[in-house]
């Protein structure tokens, strides 16, 4: 994982933290974008959504 990818991945956890849904889906989606084979980040993004409710 990438200096980027790791500080958009813990930026998004630190929003997730916070309850700051979409905030955070957006910076894992940045990170996907770098990291597209990264598991862990569409994880995260999916619980994004799932605590948006946009399932």
């Amino acid at each position: 994982m990438s200096d980027e990818v790791k500080r958009l991945k813990d930026e998004g956890n630190a929003f997730f933290a916070k309850k700051q849904y979409f905030r955070a889906s957006e910076l894992y989606s940045k990170a996907i974008l770098l990291d597209d084979h990264n598991t862990v980040l569409y994880a995260n993004r999916a619980a994004c959504r799932i605590a948006m409710n946009q399932y």
